[in-house]
């Protein structure tokens, strides 16, 4: 997935299908290593584990 925002909640992005402000969004939870942070822009690799509505909540 590709890093959209960053938040205290984790990062909010989209799969490579995804087109901003029109597809749903993926929400990947906090990274279980505290030294790990997404950035802006970075490639993540996850596993969706849930979804809610038209988004997914994937973790890496």
């Amino acid at each position: 997935m590709l890093i959209d925002r960053v938040d205290e909640s984790g990062g909010i992005g989209r799969t490579i299908g995804d087109a901003p402000e029109i597809d749903g969004l993926v929400r990947v939870l906090p990274a279980s290593k505290p030294s790990k942070r997404y950035r802006v822009g970075e490639i993540i690799r996850v596993t969706v584990i849930s979804s809610q509505g038209h988004d997914l909540i994937a973790e890496t």
